[in-house]
């Protein structure tokens, strides 16, 4: 199953506006989307692994990133606040979904759940292109509490956050 199809499947499950979105307590936990060239998203980012992984093609409410192989054969998680690039042993989209989307440590400990649900009732619900972020990034000696997040457009946080990491 490619990512199309998994859009496809989300239309169907859960109505026209939950197009690619996953929902977990009626928010959306994640933001999958048509893949695209990762330079063309988030460039400073892709520089460091677009020869392995050229395409983008989700987003975590941390502005984690969703990248792939360009024949969606090998697919990782850019953890974004450390950076860290974690290859996944996922051989299609059917099995990264399984085993990772789906897995519930993953959307407990990775996705953050719970501090996800308390943000939202903070600071409402995500756009499809927002994520929460903590203000200041902790690279700028900001704490990194749950209660300095708010959240903004992704590609916008990335952007800065890779230039305050050097990226």
């Amino acid at each position: 199953m490619g990512v199309r199809e998994l859009l496809l499947l989300g239309k169907q499950n859960r109505g026209q506006q939950a197009l690619g979105r996953f929902f977990r307590s009626g928010h959306a936990l994640f933001n999958l989307f048509p893949s695209v060239a990762f330079k063309e998203r988030a460039p400073r980012w892709a520089s460091r692994v677009a020869e392995h992984y050229p395409l983008i093609f989700g987003l975590s409410p941390f502005a984690h990133l969703f990248v792939c192989s360009q024949d969606e054969t090998k697919f990782a998680v850019i953890v974004t606040d450390r950076p860290e690039l974690v290859p996944l042993k996922s051989a299609n989209m059917s099995e990264f979904v399984d085993d990772f989307l789906r897995n519930q440590s993953v959307l407990d400990d990775f996705f953050r759940r719970l501090d996800f649900e308390a943000l939202v009732m903070r600071l409402g619900p995500l756009d499809v292109e927002e994520c929460f972020y903590p203000v200041p990034y902790p690279a700028l000696g900001g704490s990194g509490r749950l209660e300095t997040f708010q959240k903004g457009n992704a590609w916008v946080h990335l952007e800065i956050l890779g230039q305050s990491l050097g990226l």
